[in-house]
């Protein structure tokens, strides 16, 4: 996680969050997901390669 802030006077300021999650499972014999509601299920086998990335940007004015 990265995560920069500045502050351009006491009242006004901004910050950057970037994150990522990386997951790579090889040569699985089997792997089981449970998803949604009714709770399905989802197996795979063999490879499985899962990649996340999240960004944010806020832009901030304190009133007091």
């Amino acid at each position: 996680m990265i995560i920069n802030e500045n502050y351009f006077t006491k009242k006004f300021h901004i910050n950057v969050v970037l994150e990522f999650t990386d997951y790579d499972f090889e040569d699985m014999r089997e792997f089981t997901l449970k998803v949604g509601p009714e709770l399905e299920e989802v197996v795979v086998r063999d490879d499985f390669l899962n990649s996340h990335y999240y960004g944010i940007f806020n832009l901030m004015y304190e009133l007091c």
